[in-house]
């Protein structure tokens, strides 16, 4: 019955931590495609007007294997004023409204009026709002620091939750945005292909005066998020099964405890103490690694299914604010490590568990064992 017990609670135990890997993998992924809908993309290429690259790089950057989408934008810092009140620095990006509602995060996020439409509007965040005393339908000026003098309506007030950017940044018509500088972001498949996106997008731009940066570079605070997130995983895995192991631990000793005449005999057969540990240790090994299979086919059925019908919705449980501003949907993904790692950690941990309950068993004393025949 123990040894029963414990090759339910070992395959159980890889079964979960396969189902936790794959969830976490899923909430990496959710991070990411969150973090890079703000604004940024997973890739973003700025460089300065006076050194433009070729007329056609926005084709080419959209021609990227695995890119999803490529925008262009412009940029110009600046004064924004009402007639109530000014904010003494911020950014105005010119955006292509149709393109940008469908990647980032802007246009589900108006709180009050609606998202751009034509020339002549802008949109801006709700502590900008506040700190303008500015309501949808005024007229905003925005005055850059050559002192030009730009002249917008506003039309809708977004929140992000994210502070600075419902602070300093706006968004108006590309076509009718003053520009210091220009940048194309990049929205790929999959963020397994920043880097070589990244690579293709470099070789497009001129050969000076411009930056590419990955979503790595421009987030640095998501790359510690999805860091904490992968290395908690692992830090579930080493306790689970590390009890696990001293289950594994109690049930050989009290297996070797009980078969003292037996592995006495095994002596008198002419077994050396080495070859009884070995066979004690063969056992564990059995019984672990046949537990890890099984609970390894449970996991990655259960993470399939589970992400087939849609993963878990976050959204359900409340607002999630600054992590998950577009979308609270976590689609658990199985890795090659995901999968693996659970049952071949166990199988190590298994095997150390064992180690002692061999040796002792490896010491009977065959005088002492004989006596209980």
């Amino acid at each position: 019955m123990t040894l029963k017990v414990t090759f339910a609670a070992v395959a159980l135990s890889v079964a979960a931590l396969i189902v936790v890997n794959g969830l976490s993998a899923g909430v990496s992924d959710a991070m990411i495609a969150n973090a890079v809908s703000i604004q940024a993309g997973h890739v973003l290429a700025g460089w300065n007007p006076d050194f433009p690259p070729q007329a056609d790089i926005l084709a080419q950057a959209r021609a990227i294997p695995s890119v999803r989408s490529a925008l262009m934008r412009s940029r110009r810092t600046g004064v924004v004023r009402s007639e109530t009140g000014s904010i003494g620095y911020a950014a105005v990006y010119g955006v292509d409204p149709a393109s940008e509602s469908r990647e980032t995060v802007i246009a589900a996020r108006i709180i009050q009026g609606r998202y751009l439409q034509s020339p002549g509007e802008i949109v801006i965040g709700a502590r900008a709002a506040e700190e303008l005393h500015a309501e949808t339908g005024e007229t905003v000026e925005f005055r850059d620091k050559r002192n030009g003098r730009h002249t917008y309506r506003l039309v809708g007030v977004f929140s992000t939750g994210l502070g600075e950017m419902d602070h300093v940044i706006a968004f108006t018509v590309l076509d009718d945005a003053p520009c210091d500088s220009r940048e194309i972001s990049l929205f790929l498949d999959s963020p397994h292909d920043t880097p070589s996106a990244a690579a293709r997008l470099a070789e497009l731009m001129p050969e000076w005066g411009w930056t590419v940066d990955t979503w790595r570079e421009t987030m640095p605070n998501t790359v510690q998020v999805v860091t904490l997130n992968r290395a908690s995983a692992k830090v579930v895995l080493i306790l689970v099964l590390g009890v696990l192991a001293f289950g594994i631990f109690n049930t050989i000793y009290v297996s070797v405890s009980e078969r003292t005449r037996e592995l006495g005999i095994l002596r008198t057969l002419g077994l050396i103490p080495r070859e009884v540990a070995l066979t004690i240790l063969l056992e564990a090994l059995l019984l672990v690694a046949v537990a890890s299979l099984v609970g390894t086919l449970i996991g990655w059925g259960a993470t399939a299914a589970w992400s087939q019908a849609g993963g878990l919705d976050l959204d359900a449980w409340g607002e999630m604010g600054r992590i998950f501003v577009k979308s609270g949907r976590v689609v658990p993904r199985l890795t090659w490590g995901g999968l693996l790692l659970p049952p071949l950690v166990a199988v190590g941990f298994g095997l150390l568990a064992a180690f002692i309950p061999a040796r002792r068993a490896g010491r009977v004393d065959v005088v002492e064992a004989m006596r209980q025949l």
